[in-house]
């Protein structure tokens, strides 16, 4: 039997529980700045089981997650990117006694965890930002020939401000999707 002498690493949570590769994840407990690798291992989803016949996730061996220290009780991770998208658990080693296991209730005496914590995180698409501006009134509507596209702009009808959202076609013919008075 072993005694475990020192300061455990505790693991209280972590958040969000989706983010896009690259993205930020905050952990927080105590005395994470004993820890020293990060990883996050492929899984199936949350209650997902693995069908009959059909293979496991296509990689199945942990990604090295790059890492800094915000204080002895936060660390700042980010989903690598040669992680592939779908569910993923953290892997944490540090001291004491090198592996502190995943995050789960089966996790090592090394660990130990406040509460019953999410242990999966979903990694997702990266996506664009779409800006969305309205147009004032007076200015000109936006004009690109290659594709359709949607804007918001006001207009004066009567007297009144109104936001009225258009679709505009290649062929410069716009559709109406919506007008309502501005507040």
């Amino acid at each position: 039997m072993y005694a475990v002498t020192g300061d455990n690493i505790i693991l209280s949570g972590f958040h969000p529980e989706r983010q896009i590769v690259g993205g930020a994840i905050q952990l927080s407990g105590e005395n994470l700045n004993m820890v020293n690798s990060i990883q996050l291992l492929p899984t199936l989803a949350p209650g997902a089981t693995q069908q009959s016949g059909k293979g496991g996730h296509p990689q199945q061996r942990p990604v090295d997650v790059s890492f800094f220290y915000s204080g002895a009780s936060g660390i700042w991770a980010y989903v690598p990117t040669a992680f592939p998208k779908g569910w993923g658990k953290l892997i944490i080693e540090g001291k004491p006694q090198g592996s502190v296991g995943v995050l789960s209730q089966g996790a090592t005496p090394e660990a130990r965890l406040s509460g019953a914590i999410k242990d999966s995180i979903e990694v997702v698409l990266d996506t664009t930002t779409v800006k969305y501006d309205i147009i004032e009134t007076g200015n000109a509507a936006p004009s690109d020939t290659s594709r359709i596209m949607n804007y918001t702009i006001e207009e004066n009808i009567g007297g009144a401000v109104f936001l009225v959202t258009r679709t505009k076609f290649p062929d410069g013919t716009t559709a109406v999707i919506s007008s309502v008075p501005k507040p």
